[in-house]
């Protein structure tokens, strides 16, 4: 019983979040955006936690961000912690995703 307790009580410290109140921003739209810009965009404001996909049809790897523009992601015009997880859908456009960080 008390080796059950002591685990409990270990795995709660683990899982406890110790770095202090997280920020929070409306997360802006990314869309129309070269993938790398929007990336860059999303970490100024505190963001880290991305991932980018191809947008649905583009079945080509993502090697470039720079040749890369957004069409999609699932989280936008909301207030979010800077802790959310974000994904921006892209498509190959060459690099012609000129837009600037809103």
């Amino acid at each position: 019983m008390l080796l059950f307790v002591s685990i409990n009580i270990i795995n709660s410290f683990i899982d406890a979040d110790f770095s202090g109140p997280k920020e929070t921003w409306v997360v802006p739209d990314m869309t129309g955006m070269n993938l790398q810009s929007a990336q860059d965009c999303l970490q100024e404001l505190g963001f880290w936690k991305l991932d980018d996909q191809p947008a649905p049809g583009e079945s080509r790897l993502q090697i470039n961000d720079s040749n890369w523009t957004v069409t999609d992601q699932n989280v936008q015009g909301e207030v979010e912690s800077t802790d959310v997880s974000i994904v921006l859908y892209a498509r190959n456009t060459g690099g012609d995703g000129g837009r600037a960080c809103p």
